[in-house]
């Protein structure tokens, strides 16, 4: 039906909506099971490899909205499932630049799709309907960030252990698209009118001095600067500080004069950076905890992985794949999508426009940061301290230098020959068993 019927048709918008069985990968991917699937057969379609086709230049329709009814708990691929469940991935064409997709799902990642024995019919197809029927007809098509919030909110009142998630999408590679989208057609804004704020709620604007110190580490410049965050509630009582940090460009890596540089900071290259949330402060326990509460996506989390202890102390002892699941257990609980920063885009929120090695300027003094001093006159703490206790950067970050080695998605490479320059993560031709950590710690040198 996909690839010989509706490849063929023209128009303005495709409407789906889709009612089934699904289910997500150990590789966390979404799969929708075929109407002629069996026990035996379990014939089914890789959702997002769907999506990437049509939003190739192999399908004629640019505008879409995509509705799924249909469960995303997680079934391992182990000793007696069917040999075919790899499902069918669909092979595309070019990537075409002007395609527009609002995906509205049933549940969030690991939860099941509940159904009303009465009417036989999925809660969420229920709630779809009934807030649709509200719409008027000259309206159509409906701002869906409402249609969804609308449905979420009917959700929320009936306490079924599932939750709705949605996300508008605008390139090829499924990055959300947080930027206001360029559009003439009016009816096609209806898509989503207020695509912008998709993912986030409303940002609040703060006020942060920023210091700024000379060669010796005297204090120079003190000024005001401002920033935008939304809090991520993670409980009654513990929350995320999700700082917005702006696009832009900066020259990443080292220049050959700079002291105490070295050879895998070059070539420095020019990096085009798209804006994204960050984390204000490092990840502290009592953040650490809650999440850890969370459902389990692939591995277990230890609840206290640090050795000094303390609410607002940072978590220490935390591994690659341990953050992975950090991630991917706050993106299953919030329906918004968690990662860990690229090193360009880690490096870009660490420089905040500044060109000097750190971005108090030339040196670092153990009166900005916690790290191990190498000058009678700075004080070693030899412990971590609560976060937040330092001057911030001028985007407003805080404890970028030194206090815990801060990971990043990247694979190891030698140098920066060949690195992106998109902003992107450097995930081919490196060693994918060593990541990247950057910042330093409290147990660090300056030069780290």
């Amino acid at each position: 039906i996909i690839e010989n019927f509706l490849s063929k048709k023209k128009g303005d918008l495709l409407f789906i909506f889709w009612v089934g069985h699904g289910l997500l990968t150990s590789e966390r991917e979404r799969r929708l099971f075929c109407a002629d699937a069996t026990s035996q057969n379990w014939r089914n379609l890789d959702l997002n490899s769907l999506l990437l086709l049509l939003a190739s230049d192999w399908f004629g329709i640019r505008n879409h909205i995509c509705m799924v009814d249909a469960c995303a708990n997680y079934v391992l691929e182990s000793k007696g499932r069917p040999t075919n469940f790899k499902g069918k991935e669909f092979s595309s064409g070019s990537p075409r630049q002007d395609i527009q997709q609002f995906v509205l799902l049933a549940t969030r990642e690991g939860e099941t799709a509940k159904v009303n024995t009465k009417s036989q019919t999925g809660y969420f197809s229920q709630a779809v309907r009934e807030v649709l029927e509200q719409e008027a007809l000259e309206s159509w098509p409906p701002n869906m960030e409402v249609i969804a919030e609308k449905v979420k909110r009917q959700f929320a009142s009936l306490d079924k252990k599932q939750l709705p998630t949605y996300f508008y999408r605008r390139s090829w590679d499924g990055d959300v698209d947080i930027s206001s989208p360029k559009l003439n057609d009016e009816s096609v804004k209806n898509i989503s009118a207020k695509s912008s704020t998709l993912f986030i709620p409303d940002t609040t604007t703060f006020d942060f001095e920023v210091v700024t110190v000379n060669a010796q580490g005297r204090e120079t410049k003190r000024c005001t600067e401002q920033g935008k965050y939304f809090l991520e509630s993670l409980d009654n009582e513990v929350c995320l500080e999700m700082l917005c940090i702006p696009d832009g460009k900066f020259s990443m890596g080292a220049p050959k004069e700079e002291f105490e540089s070295d050879e895998d900071e070059r070539p420095q290259h020019l990096v085009t950076v798209k804006s994204f949330f960050m984390s204000r402060y490092p990840i502290t326990q009592a953040q650490w905890r809650v999440v850890a509460e969370f459902p389990k996506i692939q591995r277990e989390l230890d609840l206290e992985p640090s050795y000094f202890k303390g609410d607002n102390l940072p978590v220490e002892l935390v591994s690659w794949r341990d953050a992975q699941e950090f991630c991917a257990r706050l993106s299953q609980q919030t329906g918004r999508i968690y990662r860990l920063p690229s090193e360009a885009e880690w490096e870009y929120a660490c420089r905040a426009r500044t060109k000097t090695p750190f971005h108090f300027g030339a040196t670092i003094t153990t009166h900005l940061a916690n790290y191990c001093g190498e000058d009678a006159n700075e004080i070693y703490k030899q412990q971590t301290t609560q976060v937040g206790i330092f001057p911030p950067n001028t985007f407003g970050l805080c404890d970028m230098h030194g206090l815990v080695w801060e990971w990043c998605e990247d694979y190891q490479h030698e140098d920066y020959q060949g690195a992106p320059l998109d902003g992107s993560s450097w995930m081919n031709d490196g060693n994918s068993e060593y990541r990247i950590l950057r910042g330093g710690s409290w147990d660090s040198s300056p030069r780290f």
